[in-house]
């Protein structure tokens, strides 16, 4: 541990809580004092010109603040003997809270990329220095425990609009491939003063530096190296726009079934990339399968919890080009997704179930076509 870096960490703490006792709350002549001093202290690099009046924002301010308590220069005894001096400053500093967050995501390698900007329903899909990014706009409830299961990896304005992108493409197999890391949430609070063309920019400067105070490594919650732009693959989406705005604005985030559906969907491709997780791809595509027939369902008005097979038939045969030939193709996989699922189905079982890639290309464009139809009545040849 650096002793010059330590006792720096601990007059810093120290000296602010003396000069802001008694303050309530800092004023922005305050809060830009401190945040000059923090990029100083933290041997951070300024925000450009453009953009270092937005940083000057209590919410990134506390962000910082808490950096200097957490630091490695910092031992476990020095930081419980500075809590106090860290609190001072962190109440004065007071965060400010709205309804809403903004979710931030690099997306990774391995996708299949517009290459135009997208904007829908404060959802936005654009490059920055040739990196595909998502920005969106999300309610935050207030019920603590609602979006919050561990298996949550989205949120329903993301999983609404990668399924958008994927499914609006007559032909192709466009798709988002996301991961827990080189992402950042923030109140939209932070936000809302920012001219909309600089937007992107403040908050790829804001994740660059929330990098550099997450260690790099191999678990989810680490940061990875950013990927070079070669690696990425886009192509043209031009003609796609028409029906990915009517599949956004059919797509109802408070529809559970809707959800649940559409993350098999989004989850299925992005296995497909790994040939390890083949099986898993191609049980998701079963999993969505099934979603869609009890959407289907529902969209004829059977809201009954269980598939009615008679109801389905008809559905298919009076609503779906082909749809007898389809539904019998879905139950004729019936058996392939119970080997997939059950360790020892009825007829015995089988370390390595035999599926060809035919089967998940099938049913995954068979999904993409019902999802269709369910949305905006439309059907895509299979």
């Amino acid at each position: 541990m650096d002793e010059n870096h330590r006792n720096k960490h601990k007059q810093f703490l120290n000296l602010n809580a003396s000069k802001y006792r008694g303050k309530t709350r800092l004023s922005k002549s305050d809060l830009k004092t401190v945040f000059h001093g923090l990029i100083n202290l933290l041997e951070l690099p300024y925000p450009p010109s453009e953009l270092i009046q937005y940083f000057l924002h209590p919410n990134v301010v506390s962000y910082l603040l808490i950096q200097v308590l957490n630091s490695d220069n910092l031992t476990a005894d020095d930081r419980f003997a500075l809590h106090d001096s860290f609190d001072l400053i962190h109440k004065a500093i007071k965060e400010e809270r709205s309804n809403y967050s903004i979710n931030f995501r690099i997306l990774a390698p391995g996708g299949l990329y517009p290459n135009i900007e997208l904007d829908r329903g404060g959802c936005k899909y654009s490059f920055i220095n040739q990196l595909p990014v998502l920005i969106t706009k999300n309610r935050i409830k207030k019920d603590i425990f609602s979006d919050s299961s561990i298996i949550n990896w989205l949120t329903r304005n993301e999983l609404r609009f990668a399924t958008s992108v994927m499914c609006a493409p007559e032909i192709g197999f466009y798709h988002f491939h996301f991961t827990g890391y080189n992402s950042l949430y923030i109140d939209f609070n932070c936000t809302k003063l920012i001219p909309k063309e600089l937007i992107i920019y403040f908050l790829r400067e804001l994740l660059d530096i929330h990098r550099r105070f997450t260690p790099i490594g191999v678990r989810f919650w680490h940061r990875k190296p950013l990927q070079d732009v070669n690696e990425y693959e886009f192509s043209d989406y031009l003609d796609s726009i028409q029906y990915f705005n009517l599949l956004f604005d059919n797509f109802s985030i408070r529809d559970d079934l809707l959800l649940r559906t559409c993350n098999y969907f989004v989850k299925a491709i992005m296995h497909w990339d790994n040939q390890i997780n083949i099986e898993e791809a191609i049980t998701n595509t079963f999993f969505c399968l099934e979603g869609c027939l009890h959407l289907i369902q529902k969209k004829h008005g059977e809201y009954a919890p269980n598939l009615n097979i008679k109801l389905l038939k008809k559905i298919f045969k009076e609503n779906i080009p082909f749809g007898e030939n389809v539904f019998d193709y879905i139950q004729e996989g019936y058996e392939k997704r119970i080997s997939l699922i059950h360790a020892e189905p009825q007829w015995g079982a089988d370390w390595d179930p035999f599926i060809t890639s035919e089967d998940y290309y099938d049913y995954f464009k068979i999904c993409k076509s019902l999802i269709n139809y369910i949305l905006i009545d439309r059907h895509l040849d299979y």
